[in-house]
């Protein structure tokens, strides 16, 4: 018996919510989307469509024209407004009862033509439609009036501003001047008014949007309010200045109340910021006279945008003076060439460009957000707004945003330590901003389900995840499921540029889907490109994004970009429907059996994007958008390092339904093992098309049968003497290989067999390692032999060594193999014509080869497929790992 579903449908108005499920239309389906709708598309507002009864209602029974929020005879008259929050909830799915919270915008009443039938069809958006599309201001502009300064002025204001107007209530406006304080030579009449502060040309980085180029002469002045009872100060401002400059400027000055003790009769004092090439001196005085001067040695006017803080504050009986430039502590100066002895005021006013030039000057730099605090603020730090917040990782500026920009509610699904770090924050939308953090790692920015707010899963945590596994015939997968084996995502040639303009290209120039022309190359599709912008940190960060884009776009698989299910189906049961319906954005779905296809018998694994879902009180059916989901099967092992599997054959003919054992070498080049924790297995492997199960890994043992002796000789041959198993000597064990040479040839040689191997192209080094002990002291020589496939000699190693008479002694030699090795054989030598006595005893002898190991399988295959699989056959896991970005 299916199971019937009783959806209740809210909304949200005088404090609560109200449920209005009995004017829900069941004629037609509640409809309810989120995230990606179409595969490679980019995420949509998340969306709830359902009809709602017009007429008489059933909630409000008298009430006709209930859901016309204009309509003066509804009880909801003047308690809707046009946003209302709507929610819905399935109680029957209990791992995600609440399918949907939204927002219905807009109450379109219509009617049949006989007015008999009225309702309104209205569709209700996530939190992703609402959030505003405005361009936000700039990282400095946004994050100074958090911190609470007496007086800020971003001096952003447009090209011909009159004013430079502040965004603190109360706080006035600062005011451009353009005059001269010299006079024409000797004539005693000033000379014209120089050029006004040019506003909107400015650069100050990246923190900020354009401010003022005093280079064109005027002046700006600002009179800063003084907090009650408060003293000590803090001024900070964001400079330009021009490259290799030799002469100094000031830029700014800053009257105040302190009162110093060596000079009484001072009502306000004035700090002077004089800047030079070599750095810059801070110099307080009155008017033209100058009581002392503190330098901070930092190159300044390097053409590069600084961030400048000062700060007095109270130090005992002194005032004391501390410098910061981008942070970085400069100078704390307790005494200039005078003392600093007094008590600490406020700052009263400030000037830009106080010592004006006649005509301009293009030594003096581009300035903007000047800032006044009092007292001295105590955490508030602004310098990574400057830098609009660089370096600063997806996951943290997502965080960030939501919290500046009062988002409803926001979830960040991952650590946001392991998020990639990104660029300066641009002047976007606050949607576009978040967009950008996604993109920046590869996350999913979408919307919850269950609670108004914005989700972004970062990438690390859709790594190896455990899939919803569903198999093709179970009943519960819907029609239609259509494989795609097209070229819609391929993409094989990947340019990605940052705006600050670092670019990198990747390439795919061989293997899967790569870029040559398939006539030339089997595996070949031809030039598929793109070309995308990402904000991250910088050149190796932007490669990193590039590598992984092009694994996306060469993965050579069959896709089911659309996925349904229907959960009203018999088919099943509580807990796998639940964990059906408890599928989200980001998941994991595989799908097994899809030999029924034609295909390939191998599981197929897609992340899920979106999804589309309809119910009603008898059907709830779920349409899952997805992509594939084998870029994020990733190696990872104990280590910080992560490997592949490319390249790993079979060493020996496997009976796949018969044998336990599958021998494997790594690449070329990787002589490490897969993998031999317990913890990662079962595994599941695909070998030429057959799928078997490894319950363990370990390194392979010698390819020598016998190596010990404990039994006989068998597998070893003499020349220049004879060999046979001996209990008079033992390395290990209670018996050796005892080696008699002839005492007539020049050579006496205990050898194994030649064995057979899958040789690869001669990257791994082999090992012969053997114990041996002599009659005598003498040099001994170890011997590994390549040979073709028919029986050729193709190259030898030799490795001599001494032995001292009568005592055990581990001799080796390590060879890689020659091209087209097919068969090895170890050799130890005695050369110089020894004679019978030189009895030589031979144990525990061992021709490996490092890089193999093997599997232990289960006798029967996964997908049933029983057949002889070859020596050298590719080896990998049914989900091959990936370099994780």
């Amino acid at each position: 018996m299916s199971t019937r579903y009783t959806p209740v449908t809210e909304l949200f108005y005088a404090g609560e919510w109200h449920d209005i499920s009995a004017d829900v239309f069941n004629k037609r389906k509640v409809r309810i989307t989120r995230g990606t709708q179409n595969e490679g598309g980019e995420p949509d507002a998340a969306t709830c469509t359902l009809m709602i009864n017009n007429g008489a209602s059933l909630v409000a029974p008298g009430v006709v024209g209930r859901y016309s929020r204009r309509n003066p005879r509804s009880d909801l008259f003047g308690v809707i407004g046009r946003r209302v929050p709507v929610r819905v909830t399935v109680p029957q799915l209990t791992s995600a009862p609440v399918r949907f919270v939204g927002d219905v915008l807009e109450w379109p009443a219509q009617w049949d033509l006989t007015a008999s039938v009225r309702w309104v069809e209205v569709t209700a958006y996530g939190l992703r439609h609402t959030v505003s599309a405005a361009p936000l201001q700039s990282a400095l502009r946004r994050a100074i009036p958090a911190t609470g300064p007496a007086g800020y002025w971003p001096l952003e204001d447009p090209a011909g501003a009159p004013l430079a107007r502040s965004p603190i209530p109360g706080c006035p406006p600062a005011r451009p001047f353009g005059y001269s304080r010299f006079e024409a030579p000797f004539t005693g009449e000033p000379l014209p008014p120089a050029g006004l502060p040019e506003f909107g040309t400015g650069d100050v980085g990246p923190g900020s949007a354009p401010v003022v180029d005093l280079s064109r002469g005027g002046t700006l002045r600002g009179l800063v309010p003084q907090p009650a009872g408060e003293s000590g100060w803090r001024v900070e401002w964001v400079m330009t200045q021009p490259r290799d400059q030799a002469d100094s400027r000031t830029p700014i000055w800053w009257e105040t109340t302190d009162a110093f003790t060596d000079h009484p009769s001072e009502e306000t004092m004035r700090y002077e910021a004089n800047v030079a090439a070599s750095g810059m001196t801070i110099f307080y005085g009155r008017m033209s006279t100058s009581y002392g001067s503190g330098w901070s040695a930092f190159t300044i006017a390097d053409g590069l945008p600084h961030h400048y803080r000062v700060d007095g504050d109270q130090d005992g009986g002194t005032i004391r003076i501390r410098v910061w430039v981008d942070g970085l502590l400069a100078a704390t100066v307790a005494s200039f060439s005078d003392t600093l002895a007094g008590t600490v005021g406020q700052v009263t006013e400030w000037v830009l460009n106080p010592r004006e030039r006649e005509n301009g000057d293009d030594l003096m730099p581009s300035l903007g957000h000047v800032a006044i605090w009092s007292p001295v603020p105590g955490t508030s730090d602004t310098v990574s707004a400057a830098t609009g917040h660089a370096g600063e990782t997806a996951g943290d500026r997502f965080e960030r945003l939501c919290a500046e920009e009062s988002v409803p509610g926001y979830t960040l699904i991952g650590d946001a330590a392991s998020s990639a770090p990104m660029g300066p924050q641009r002047r976007l939308s606050v949607l576009e901003l978040l967009q950008e953090c996604a993109d920046a790692d590869d996350a999913i920015l979408t919307e919850a389900r269950g609670t108004r707010a914005l989700v972004m899963r970062l990438r690390s945590t859709l790594y190896n995840q455990t899939p919803l596994v569903l198999a093709h015939g179970s009943g519960r997968l819907a029609a239609p499921l259509t494989p795609v084996d097209d070229d819609k995502l391929i993409v094989n040639d990947v340019t990605l540029r940052t705006p600050a303009g670092d670019e990198t290209r990747i390439v795919q120039e061989e293997g899967a889907l790569n870029v040559q022309d398939p006539t030339d190359d089997p595996d070949g599709v031809g030039r598929m490109p793109v070309e995308l912008d990402r904000n991250v940190a910088d050149a190796a960060e932007l490669e990193s994004a590039a590598w992984w884009m092009l694994s996306a776009g060469t993965i050579d698989e069959t896709r089911f970009p659309q996925i349904p299910v229907d959960l009203t189906s018999q088919a099943w049961d509580d807990t796998a429907r639940d964990a059906a319906a408890a599928v989200d954005v980001g998941d994991l779905v595989q799908l097994r059996g899809l030999d029924a296809f034609g295909l390939p018998p191998d599981p197929v694994e897609q992340i899920v994007e979106g999804y589309a879902e309809e119910f009603d009180l008898s059907s709830l059916r779920i349409t899952w958008s997805t992509s594939p989901g084998a870029l994020y099967r990733v190696g990872v092992l104990a280590s910080t390092t992560r490997t592949g599997t490319r390249g790993s054959v079979t060493t020996a003919d496997v009976d796949a339904g018969v044998d336990t054992a599958l021998p494997v070498a790594r690449a070329a080049g990787n002589r490490s093992l897969w993998t031999v924790r317990p913890a990662d297995f079962p595994m599941e492997l695909l070998v030429s098309g057959v799928r078997l199960t490894a319950t363990s890994c370990a390194q392979a043992g010698p390819v020598n049968p016998n190596g010990t002796f404990e039994v006989d000789a068998s597998g070893w041959s003499g020349t220049g003497g004879t060999v046979g198993r001996s209990t008079a000597q033992a390395h290990t064990g209670s018996a050796s290989l005892l080696l008699t040479p002839d005492g007539v040839s020049a050579e006496a040689i205990a050898a194994t067999d030649v064995i057979p191997v899958h040789a690869l192209d001669g990257a791994y080094p082999w090992t012969w390692s053997a114990w041996v002990r002599c009659a005598s002291t003498r040099v001994i020589d170890m011997q590994i032999l390549w040979y073709d496939d028919g029986g050729g000699l193709l190259g030898t190693t030799t490795v001599t060594a001494g032995v001292i008479a009568d005592t055990w002694t581990q001799l080796g030699a390590t060879s890689s193999p020659p091209a087209s090795a097919a068969r090895v054989s170890g050799r130890v030598r005695l050369t110089g014509t020894p004679t019978s006595g030189v009895l030589t005893y031979i144990d525990d002898a061992e021709l490996s080869e490092p890089g193999r190991q093997t599997f232990t399988i289960a006798a029967t295959p996964v997908n049933g497929v029983e057949k002889t699989i070859l020596a050298g056959s590719p080896v990998r896991p049914v989900a091959p790992w990936r370099l994780a970005r």
